[in-house]
Formats: C-alpha cells, structure tokens, sequence
C-alpha cells in the first residue's frame, strides 16, 4: 500500500505515460483482493454508503454499455469506486503511514516549482502562463499543488520547510497557474487551515454546522468580489495576469465561463427532450459533445451525472455526499475530519467546471479518504457500544 500512495501524485504528473495509470490501477485491484481474501469481511462489516458506491457502480456500468465505445471514461470513473473500497479496507495502514504523501506532495511541489524557475527565469514574478509545468494543463497542476499542500499541511513536520511551502511556495504556484477557480478553492481550504489551527490552540472542537457553511459561503463570496474589485485596478496586470473579472454582465456571462454556461444549457437541453426513460437512467458517458454547439464534453461534474447516469444516478450520488456529510459531523478522529472536509470541498468545488469523477487525479484521493471516513465512524460506533 505504500508504494501506491507513494506514486499517485507522481503518476499524476508524470501524464505521458499512461501505461502507469494502468499500472497503478492493476496494483490497486491487487491490494483490493488480497485485502478481502485476507479478511474475509462479511454483511456485517457493510455500510449503507457501501450499498451506494455498489449501486453507483451499476448505473455507471449500465450507460457504459449503452454506448461501449466509451469505455476509457468508464474504467476512470469505475476506479475511483475501487480506491473508495481500498480506503475502507486499508484505514489503519494509510494513517500510519502519513510520511509517503508528505514526500511526495514536496517531489510534486518542488518539482514543478523548479521547471517553472528553469523554463522562466528572471520572469518567474512578472508572467504568469497557462502552462501546466509538468503536468498536462493549468489545471492539473493547480489540483495537484493544492492537494500536496493538504497532505503537506496536516502530515509534514512543523518546520520552517512546510511553513515556506504551504504559505509561499503553494499559493504562489497556483495563483500563476491561473486557474481562476482554484484561486477560490484554495483560499477556502486555507480557511479549513485556520479552523484546525484554531482547534488545536483552543481545545475548542470545530463542528460541521450552519455556522461553518456560513463562513465557507463568506469566504467565496469574498474571495469573488475580491477578485473582480482587483482585476479592474490594474493589479493582477502588474503581476502579469492579462484579464478581468467582469461580473457586469451577470456571473454566467462569457468574460467568466469561457462557453461553459453554452454547453450546459444546450447539454440539458435536449437531456430534457429525451423518453422519461433516459431521463431516469441516463444517455451514456461520451455523447454530450454532440448535444452542444460548442462540440466540448460537459465541463462539469453535475451536468456528467444527469446526463451520464440520470436523475436515478444523481439522487444516488446526493445521498452518498449527504450520507458522507452525517458521517463527518459524527466523525471524532480530528486527523480524518479535516482531510475529508478539505478533499469534499475540492472534489465538489472542482467538478463545478470539470467532470471531477471523470479524472483519477480528482477522483482519487476524495474517494479513498471518503472510504477512510466510513471506516473510522463505523469502528467508532462499535467502540461506544462495547
């Protein structure tokens, strides 16, 4: 299990090479049944959130073979519901090895970090570029600084080193990967930070209530107008961003969504002209591109769901989070807690403009840690009741 964790987040970057996707996957299916021939779990180890991951399986799998030629995204998607699995199972081995995600989110940090100086140069402060240094697109590489610096945040050594990289050298990779969204996700779960900072100084434990909603709410709502006040004083241009935020025009407008508002509302659409049917269960997990003027895939985790799996599918996948939500406002491990609140606002946040199920580097760690979740609130459960 440790070199799995260990090469996720280098396998993520290294994108070229897509036969060690592959290789990563088999490695988890072997860790999946040597762990269940190992303990043999029965009904009575079973979770409902089990039950839904299982059903979710076969709805994906169901519009799969409606259109079978899809079957590079089906295999992604169905592997994010593997890693939920070895997350269940491999609880106890993950937790105790925390130092694999911590060396390989400062390889991943550093890494690009470098590229970005040798490629840049003195310019290294005054652009900023849609390259994704080593990964495949600005995006990639925002998700994988922004995910290195959770693991570096709650498992690195308290030292000058995580100081510099969690509160320097993250946020300045993500801000010139200018991956507008992720400049919100990032000032949210440095938000998350405070809030486990605050819990540890004060012995105060932080609960998921209307109150932490309300202040995540506050922080995007402030981080949006931030942005769009800035980018019209020239700022952003000084540090070598060439554009604004015009919300002007209503925060669907195209200067923000760059087409994306086109695509959804054309993809839904025809969703809606379809037999009840097809409403209920989905299309398929490939043609939305058709379905669109803008001839792109959905662009968004939400839209993939109703068109993908239909409303069956999406109520299923509401009831997972909501049931993940019960789950963490019960959950007394503070470790697990925080990790799965910084990795559910990511994987929702993110699949607001992406398909985030589609994408192992997602998908993955928001799905194991989602497993880890249910074990440890299960085991907790038994603990109370002797």
């Amino acid at each position: 299990m440790v070199v799995f964790l260990f090469l996720k987040q280098i396998i993520d970057m290294l994108y070229q090479f897509k036969i060690l996707d592959y290789c990563l996957v088999l490695l988890g299916i072997y860790l999946l049944f040597k762990k269940l021939i190992k303990r043999k779990p029965t009904w009575k180890d079973g979770d409902g959130a089990d039950i839904l991951v299982v059903i979710l399986a076969l709805l994906f799998t169901l519009s799969w073979l409606r259109f079978p030629a899809g079957y590079q995204t089906y295999f992604k998607i169905l592997s994010c519901f593997m890693v939920y699995f070895l997350g269940r199972l491999y609880k106890d081995e993950i937790k105790v090895t925390p130092y694999v995600f911590v060396v390989s989110s400062y390889i991943v940090v550093y890494a690009n970090f470098l590229h970005r100086f040798v490629r840049q140069g003195y310019h290294i402060f005054a652009y900023a570029s849609n390259e994704g240094e080593f990964y495949y697109y600005k995006t990639d590489l925002a998700i994988g600084i922004i995910t290195a610096m959770i693991f570096i945040y709650f498992y690195g050594h308290k030292n000058m080193w995580r100081f510099v990289t969690v509160y320097l050298v993250c946020p300045y990779m993500v801000l010139y990967s200018t991956a507008r969204m992720y400049w919100l996700i990032w000032g949210i779960i440095l938000f998350v930070f405070l809030l486990a900072y605050y819990e540890q100084k004060t012995g105060k434990i932080v609960n998921i209530d209307w109150k932490l909603i309300l202040g995540i709410g506050v922080v995007a709502a402030v981080g949006v107008a931030g942005l769009a006040i800035i980018s019209k004083t020239g700022f952003l241009r000084g540090l070598g961003f060439n554009f604004t935020l015009d919300f002007s025009q209503g925060l669907f407008s195209e200067n923000i969504m760059h087409s994306r508002q086109i695509i959804w509302v054309e993809i839904l659409e025809y969703f809606v002209s379809l037999p009840n049917g097809n409403q209920i269960m989905g299309v398929d997990l490939v043609t939305e591109y058709l379905h669109n003027s803008m001839n792109f895939p959905s662009h968004s985790l939400y839209i993939r769901l109703i068109y993908g799996v239909g409303y069956l599918g999406t109520a299923m996948f509401i009831g997972f989070i909501l049931y993940m939500f019960m789950k963490l406002r019960k959950i007394k491990d503070r470790e697990i807690f925080y990790l799965a609140l910084c990795f559910g606002i990511l994987f929702l946040m993110e699949g607001i403009t992406a398909a985030s199920i589609d994408y192992t580097q997602m998908s993955w760690f928001p799905m194991m840690v989602c497993g880890m979740l249910v074990t440890a609130a299960k085991e907790e459960k038994e603990a109370e009741n002797g």
